[in-house]
């Protein structure tokens, strides 16, 4: 395991904490990469750490483990990824694209205010948005699992698909065209 504490980290360039085979990244801290990226990866492990602000790209990747952040800022683009394990991220902040990614785990999100695309998938589990502000176009699909939504703006197109489950969105304002579907479930649409 890397526990990194309550300590902040701040690096002029990049920063890259990795466990090789398995253990997990803890921190109650701040890990601030001031003009480089923060690339957090664990093999087998989980990641859970407080804060994480990229002055390029913010990477987080673990191959079996849950992803546990509250904030994630990043000056470009930012990529959550765990191929087994659940992603909780209360607060994402990026001026490029956002993709958060679980093979097989739930995905629940605070706040998100992406200013590229923003792609939100797994292939077995649920995902649980609470406020997503995209300026590009969103993705938000499961194979299969539910999806909640309580409120979406984009100035794209967005993409909303489960082919066994239901989709629930209190709140969505899509300036592009609106693709919602599922195969087997149901469609509650509050306000579109």
């Amino acid at each position: 395991d890397i526990v990194l504490g309550s300590n902040n980290v701040t690096a002029d360039s990049d920063i890259a904490i990795r466990t090789h085979t398995s253990g997990d990244i803890v921190g109650a801290g701040m890990l601030k990469g001031t003009a480089g990226s923060v690339t957090l990866t664990a093999d087998t492990g989980s990641i859970m750490v407080d804060d994480v602000t990229a002055g390029t790209d913010a990477n987080i990747t673990t191959g079996t483990g849950d992803i546990s952040m509250r904030d994630i800022i990043a000056d470009r683009n930012v990529s959550v990824m765990t191929d087994n394990g659940n992603i909780g991220i209360s607060t994402l902040d990026t001026d490029g694209n956002a993709g958060i990614t679980t093979e097989k785990g739930d995905i629940t999100i605070g706040t998100a205010d992406v200013e590229g695309n923003a792609g939100i998938t797994t292939d077995n589990g649920d995902i649980t948005i609470d406020n997503a502000d995209v300026a590009g176009n969103a993705s938000v699909g499961t194979t299969e699992g539910n999806i909640g939504i309580d409120s979406l703006a984009t100035q794209g197109s967005a993409g909303i698909t489960t082919e066994k489950g239901d989709i629930t969105i209190d709140d969505a304002d899509v300036a592009g065209d609106a693709n919602i579907g599922t195969t087997e479930g149901s469609i509650d649409i509050t306000n579109l």
